[in-house]
């Protein structure tokens, strides 16, 4: 979904933090899901880690949806 804003994300997050967005998602199993990335978690962080990048999502999708409208 990210993937898809991404630039839109670069319009209205900062370089160091929409790299933090997408760091994030490649390298904490929650996009690719291949053998490189860290996914060894107890189920209590990965749902954290689950719900801490959906909100960020959200975030994002909202930022963006303001610049739009302004």
């Amino acid at each position: 979904m990210l993937e898809f804003l991404r630039p839109q994300v670069q319009a209205v997050l900062s370089n160091k933090d929409e790299g933090d967005l997408f760091q994030m998602a490649n390298n904490f199993s929650i996009r690719h899901h291949n053998q490189l990335q860290k996914g060894n978690f107890d189920p209590v962080w990965l749902s954290w880690l689950f719900y801490h990048y959906l909100s960020a999502i959200h975030a994002v999708t909202r930022l963006v949806e303001q610049r739009t409208q302004s």
